[in-house]
């Protein structure tokens, strides 16, 4: 299946391809650590996890070191290379609206700050895919800005953002059970300078 094209994705993967090794310098820290250690917990030892929108493998590290099977998925190939290079896992370059893998591939899917980067009337398409991919009973994770419309920010970035009730029912509406949702403060990974922003974190299973 050849992946969906638009504008505003192109310019959020050029960023991220001409700012790769910033990025990955940038994100060493990660916010969600105690968060994706919790999300591991879950997953049974010999589980598939698969960390969509990996960005330069930190978290996809994590993710195998607990011994869980880790594989990325990424819009950009350089920084789908680095993430390669940190996790030693094995990392895709695709379009998290046409995810190429088979049905019921996964145990989990972690997706922290990745979702964000689509339009909001693409969101269904990428909700339905994570779906397929899932295992009954696996488990979904999922981060993205909160707030309400769309933006680009001053790096060139396109952000799509919710507010707590309008991504619950995106969820909830794409078939997921949430487990829990909740609304946090933390740093966006940013190499050009962190700064505060207002997070949605939502853990969900299949319905």
């Amino acid at each position: 299946m050849k992946a969906p094209t638009n504008l505003k994705r192109d310019a959020t993967r050029r960023f991220y391809q001409s700012h790769s090794r910033e990025y990955a310098d940038a994100t060493i820290e990660r916010a969600l650590a105690h968060v994706l250690r919790d999300f591991c917990r879950r997953i049974s030892s010999d589980g598939q996890v698969l960390d969509l929108g990996c960005g330069a493998g930190h978290d996809l590290s994590s993710i195998a070191g607990t011994g869980r099977v880790a594989i990325g998925l990424d819009y950009a190939e350089p920084i789908a290379r680095i993430a390669r290079s940190i996790s030693t896992c094995p990392v895709v370059v695709a379009d998290m609206r046409a995810i190429p893998f088979r049905d019921l591939a996964f145990d989990g899917v972690w997706a922290s700050a990745s979702l964000l980067h689509l339009p909001r009337r693409d969101l269904p398409t990428a909700l339905s895919e994570i779906r397929r991919i899932l295992r009954p009973n696996g488990r979904f994770f999922a981060s993205v800005k909160a707030g309400s419309g769309e933006m680009h920010d001053k790096e060139g970035r396109f952000f799509a953002l919710y507010d707590q009730d309008g991504w619950r029912r995106s969820l909830q509406e794409a078939g997921f059970v949430i487990l829990s949702l909740e609304s946090s403060e933390s740093s966006l990974p940013n190499p050009l300078g962190a700064r505060s922003e207002r997070w949605l974190n939502s853990l969900a299973t299949i319905a």
